[in-house]
């Protein structure tokens, strides 16, 4: 917006419809440290390396964590975007961020008690946790290298986690359809609600969707779930199933029951 509002003001000034005088906009401020309860008008950037700690601090711009560089922020109010650089570690608490929030090869994330407008995007880095949070848009998380553990999240759009190196979720909200594809160590989902369509495929290691042999309570789908091709053990009791339970080409046939399917019961889940 103030790109927009620069351009239209040189064309003003161009016409002569302007005299004299100067336009003042928010410079881009530097953290190294600590900000308290204040109003950052601008972006603010953290430099690589460097340690910015917020604690009620609102920032009307974006934020920006360079590599290797660590963001605390305690009840803090950023109405832009966070992006994080590679190795950058970033901690919210009970802070809220307007835009989206963009993760490249963070070495780690966690988000306690917070919301976020927009959606998440994290690609690489060791460790994403979201606890209590609330995401307006879409969850996407990649990279072989990525654990990701969620608990008492809401996400209002699509979650998608994609080749991570295990992912948890626990009694947690997704309102959009939910994608676990390519794991390499493992996927435990336990008292979630979800509510569009879920698919879990092409997974290394041991799935387990609700279960009666441990404190994994079931999950309610109110859509179709879909478990395909995946290459080792699998777990699937005491689910709610408003659609279909489909299931094929796993290496293993999934084992479990207890479950109320609402649609049809397919493949090696027939008798689940």
């Amino acid at each position: 917006m103030a790109r927009r509002k620069g351009v239209l003001v040189g064309a003003l000034v161009a016409l002569g419809l302007l005299a004299g005088g100067s336009v003042a906009q928010a410079a881009e401020r530097q953290c190294v440290g600590a900000i308290g309860p204040e109003t950052v008008r601008g972006d603010l950037v953290v430099p690589a390396g460097a340690t910015c700690d917020l604690a009620g601090t609102r920032v009307r711009g974006s934020v920006y964590v360079r590599e290797e560089a660590e963001l605390v922020a305690e009840q803090a109010e950023v109405r832009g975007s966070i992006e994080a650089e590679q190795g950058a570690l970033v901690d919210l608490l009970e802070t809220s961020v307007g835009g989206t929030f963009t993760l490249r090869d963070a070495f780690r994330t966690v988000v306690e008690s917070g919301s976020i407008g927009g959606s998440l995007e994290a690609t690489g880095g060791p460790f994403v946790i979201l606890l209590g949070t609330t995401i307006g848009g879409n969850v996407k998380v990649a990279g072989g290298t990525t654990a990701v553990l969620a608990d008492g999240l809401v996400v209002n759009g699509t979650l998608e986690a994609v080749g991570l190196e295990f992912f948890d979720l626990f009694e947690s909200t997704v309102n959009g359809n939910f994608y676990v594809r390519g794991g390499l160590e493992g996927s435990f989902l336990c008292g979630n609600m979800l509510n569009g369509n879920a698919e879990l495929t092409d997974n290394r290691t041991l799935i387990v969707i609700g279960s009666t042999s441990s404190s994994c309570d079931g999950n309610h789908f109110n859509g179709n779930v879909v478990v395909e091709r995946n290459q080792a053990d699998s777990e699937i009791s005491d689910n709610d199933v408003g659609g279909n339970l489909t299931c094929f080409d796993n290496a293993s046939p999934p084992t479990g029951g207890g479950n109320r399917v609402h649609g049809n019961r397919e493949g090696q889940c027939a008798a689940l």
